[in-house]
C-alpha cells in the first residue's frame, strides 16, 4: 500500500483495490480515508488517478 496517495476532492477514484490487508476492511481508490478530519475528509487515490486529478486540475496552457 506504498504508492497510496491522498486527494481532498471525492470522487475522483477508479475503485480498484488497493489494499486487502487493512484491519477496516478492503482500502479502494476512492474511498473515504481515516487520515482525513471532520471537515476535511481526505480520499484515497491509486497512482494513475493521483495523477490524472493533479493534470485535471492544472490550468490549460496556451498553446
Amino acid at each position: 500500500m506504498g504508492l497510496v496517495r491522498f486527494s481532498e476532492a471525492p470522487g475522483k477514484g477508479c475503485g480498484m483495490i488497493l489494499s486487502e490487508e487493512s484491519t477496516s476492511g478492503a482500502v479502494i481508490c476512492g474511498n473515504e480515508s481515516i487520515h482525513g478530519t471532520k471537515f476535511e475528509p481526505k480520499y484515497y487515490l491509486c497512482p494513475e488517478c493521483y495523477l490524472r486529478s493533479i493534470y485535471s486540475e492544472a490550468p490549460a496552457s496556451a498553446a
